[in-house]
């Protein structure tokens, strides 16, 4: 893959990234449990090591993808990622089109599925450089549509969560390859009130748990679909050479860890509660609201803790055998097995241009906030948060405040 396509999709996780808990606030579909932005981010990590090691993208994405949309999306940019020039996007994106909506079992419009579709049909040979403009007004148009195409969305007033997580990737994707300083909208002016989730759907299957397994097997069991939505709801498969993944929703744990496992090796397998988060979420701050706290996941508060207290953490990540997650979803006995087994582990900053589309993105959604920065002295992020803060319209509602911490204490 060239270096240009490179470079242009890590931009594109890195906005994503920066944006997920906007995602979350306004995820009802196809479980209203607040996740989508998270699992997005989680999902397409690996592309931050893409410049090193783009032979095992396809793999790295297989085995990061969690939840519905994350390995919906899998499904797609194992294929699209493929692409080795700029010539091959048409050709790569109309075969991950097709590859995204055959991983579904019951593949629905108005989900991210209609901006794959969306941008398949407006990137044609040539098109993209000259057409930039036209295809971003496409994928915009995408998500618009897709309040009035799937009924929870309709009735929440709001556009589909996993659709905007894509349109804020391939944004920033074909703006990084083709403007010379590109220029973002903030997604409150393009999209308005369509971000505005005043109450939260009640989730009907409040005793389903989200389950994501990998197996390895030769070959695809018979009637796979139709197996699977025999099991649970919200199905998605995506194969990578011997190894098949599968995400769904169910109730009978058992029952389905029997039937996969006979299929073949299970490799692995997770099963988490689907959460019910808080009935009202606001994603555009009222006037009157109260302090956000945001601070750096280096301050030693657990992502648990930071939900429960209704903190922002500003993730860095970590690197594990060519693997890239951020901090606080990869948990300390995942990481010192990790160590243990001797593979080779570092931590990196989210770019520049990630912690400056994190700025936007919490203070678009709160007035007033308070940045606690930890670890200043090692990183820099202190001065990067104030220079955003007296360049940006925004940074009248942020006060940043050094630690002085180089971890989790106070000095």
């Amino acid at each position: 893959m060239e270096s240009n396509l490179k470079t242009a999709a890590i931009a594109g996780h890195e906005r994503v990234a920066a944006w997920a808990d906007l995602l979350d606030d306004i995820n009802v579909y196809p479980v209203p449990d607040a996740d989508t932005g998270r699992n997005l981010k989680i999902s397409l990590a690996p592309i931050r090591d893409i410049l090193n090691n783009d032979h095992q993208i396809t793999t790295h994405l297989l085995r990061a993808a969690t939840g519905n949309s994350g390995n919906i999306a899998a499904a797609f940019f194992a294929e699209f990622l493929g692409a080795e020039s700029i010539g091959q996007l048409p050709q790569k994106t109309a075969a991950a089109n097709e590859k995204a909506w055959a991983a579904i079992a019951d593949p629905q419009p108005g989900t991210m599925l209609s901006v794959f579709a969306s941008l398949a049909k407006a990137l044609t040979p040539g098109s993209a450089q000259s057409g930039l403009a036209d295809i971003v007004s496409a994928l915009t148009d995408s998500v618009k549509n897709t309040s009035s195409q799937l009924p929870e969305l309709a009735l929440a007033g709001v556009v589909d969560s996993g659709a905007l997580g894509m349109f804020l990737f391939f944004e920033s994707f074909f703006k990084t390859l083709y403007a010379e300083n590109p220029t973002y909208r903030s997604p409150f002016e393009i999209f308005g009130e369509k971000l505005q989730l005043d109450n939260r759907p009640i989730n009907s299957e409040p005793d389903q748990v989200c389950i994501s397994t990998l197996i390895k097997t030769e070959t695809q069991p018979e009637r796979l679909s139709e197996k699977l939505q025999d099991l649970g709801s919200s199905v998605v498969t995506v194969r990578d050479g011997d190894h098949l993944k599968i995400h769904l929703h169910a109730e009978d744990l058992e029952t389905v860890r029997r039937e996969v496992a006979s299929w073949g090796n299970l490799v692995e397998w997770e099963a988490d509660p689907i959460a019910a988060p808080p009935q009202t979420v606001r994603s555009i701050p009222p006037e009157n609201t109260t302090v956000h706290i945001v601070t750096d996941a280096a301050g030693s508060i657990t992502r648990q803790a930071a939900d429960r207290l209704g903190i922002t953490l500003m993730d860095s990540y970590i690197i594990s055998n060519e693997r890239a997650c951020p901090e606080t979803a990869l948990g300390p006995d995942e990481l010192y097995a990790r160590m243990r087994a001797g593979e080779r582990t570092t931590t990196a900053q989210a770019s520049l241009f990630e912690r400056r589309q994190n700025y936007e993105s919490i203070c678009s959604r709160h007035a007033q906030v308070v940045y606690l920065c930890v670890g200043s002295a090692y990183t820099g992020i202190f001065q990067v948060a104030k220079t955003w803060q007296a360049e940006h319209s925004l940074g009248a509602g942020l006060t940043v405040l050094d630690s002085g911490a180089a971890s989790g204490g106070w000095v």
